[in-house]
Order: structure tokens, then C-alpha cells, then sequence
């Protein structure tokens, strides 16, 4: 059953976070989930699972949940404030992804990887034909993608170049979440999420590299307040991964 419920849940908790990003900016949603998944799934394997931490790997993680912030925070571009709309979606897609990694974990420590891993991901299938019959938006959005009629060579070639793009990010991220599922079977669910600031620290590297050809990479203007705020985040996150390993 918590295997069902991890690879049921997970669809669910994308779903939430997508409806998020669309209610609200990108550099304020990503902050809120961000920080939020790794506290709660620490208050969960350690109320439920009986897992506990040391004094230095209780620091490292709050290193790395700061780091988080700092590095996906907004830096000049977000204005307002988030709606209470976008901020109960970005809260309710971290608890449902909360409830997903606890329940994997539950499974992956029962089961093992390879039976967690299938039986999860063909119980995620299932969630998501479901949230496709359930939102007619979601469904006529793929379909039109995939089968767009009528529409002009030049924007045609654009939504296939795009879809085949889209493709790529995915396989790419489908490898990267085997990975992560792999690191929760083995060590602690919240440590590995609060690990998420490491991810964040390559992007603002890759940022800084390609800064003159793609200036809008890190959806933030690189004032030195803004370069200062990323370089103290990145030590955090070198000091926290020190700390935990």
C-alpha cells in the first residue's frame, strides 16, 4: 500500500506545483517548495520512521535548506506578493510530495529498489491518466502538441522543436530521479531532498559561465547584490554537504 500511495501521490504533487507556476512567478513558488519538502519530510521520517540526527547533520541540513532559499529566491525581478491561491497550491504540492518520499522510503525499506521503483512509477501512470480525465485543460493542452491540425509550417515546426526539447529535458530528468529515488533507498529521504540546494548551486555556476550569451539564464539580474547572495549561498551548501557527509 505505500507503494501505491508514493507512486500515486507523486503525479498529484507535480500537478499542484504546475498550477503554482502558472498562478504565480517561477523565483517566488520554487523558494516555498523548495524550503518546504525538506523540513517536512524531516518532521515525517523522524515522527513516523523513527529516524534521527546528530547535531551536525541537523546544522548541515538547515545549511542546505537556507542555501536553497537563497539560491532559487527571487533577485530583483519578482514583484507583489504571492496570492493566498499560489501559496495554498505551492504548500499543499509539498505536502503531497512529502507524503510520496515518506511512503517510498516506507517501501524501498520493505521491498527493496527494484520492486519499489516499478510498482511506484506504473501506480504514477495510473494518477496521471487520471489527472488528464479529470482536467480537460491538461489533456487539450498534450493534444495539441501532439496533434496540432491546422496549424502554420513555421509555428508547427516550432511546437515540434519545442515538444522535441521538452522530450530531452525529461529523459534527462527521468535519469536524474531514478538517481534520487536510488539515494533515498539508501540513506535518508530528508537529507537527500535538502541535497536539492546542490542542483540549484550547478545551475547559478552554469549561470555565471554562459552569463553574456544567455543573460536571463538564472531569471535574475546579476547586480553584485544578487552575485554576493549566490556565492554566500553556494558556501553554505559546501559547508552543509561537509556537516551531513
Amino acid at each position: 500500500m505505500p507503494i501505491l500511495i508514493s507512486g500515486g501521490t507523486f503525479p498529484l504533487a507535480l500537478w499542484f506545483f504546475f498550477i503554482a507556476l502558472a498562478k504565480g512567478e517561477a523565483t517566488r513558488v520554487v523558494p516555498v517548495v523548495g524550503s518546504l519538502i525538506p523540513v517536512l519530510t524531516l518532521i515525517a521520517t523522524s515522527t513516523f520512521l523513527g529516524e534521527r540526527f546528530g547535531s551536525a547533520q541537523l546544522g548541515g541540513f538547515a545549511l542546505l535548506v537556507v542555501a536553497t532559499i537563497l539560491l532559487s529566491g527571487a533577485g530583483g525581478k519578482a514583484k507583489g506578493t504571492l496570492r493566498a491561491s499560489t501559496v495554498g497550491a505551492a504548500v499543499i504540492s509539498a505536502v503531497v510530495f512529502t507524503i510520496s518520499f515518506v511512503t517510498v522510503k516506507v517501501g524501498y525499506d520493505a521491498e527493496g529498489f527494484i520492486t519499489t521503483f516499478a510498482l511506484s512509477r506504473f501506480a504514477g501512470v495510473i494518477a496521471a491518466i487520471a489527472i488528464l480525465a479529470w482536467d480537460e485543460r491538461a489533456y487539450m493542452e498534450i493534444r495539441n502538441v501532439l496533434f496540432p491540425g491546422q496549424t502554420p509550417a513555421k509555428q508547427l515546426r516550432g511546437k515540434r522543436l519545442a515538444f522535441l526539447l521538452v522530450l530531452f529535458a525529461q529523459s534527462l530528468g527521468a535519469a536524474g530521479f531514478v538517481m534520487v529515488q536510488y539515494a533515498i533507498s539508501l540513506g535518508s529521504a530528508a537529507l537527500v531532498n535538502a541535497m536539492q540546494a546542490v542542483q540549484y548551486a550547478f545551475l547559478v555556476f552554469v549561470a555565471f559561465l554562459f552569463a553574456k550569451k544567455a543573460p536571463d539564464l538564472l531569471g535574475e539580474n546579476l547586480t553584485p547584490a544578487v552575485v554576493a547572495r549566490k556565492l554566500v549561498a553556494i558556501c553554505f551548501v559546501a559547508a552543509g554537504l561537509w556537516l551531513i557527509v
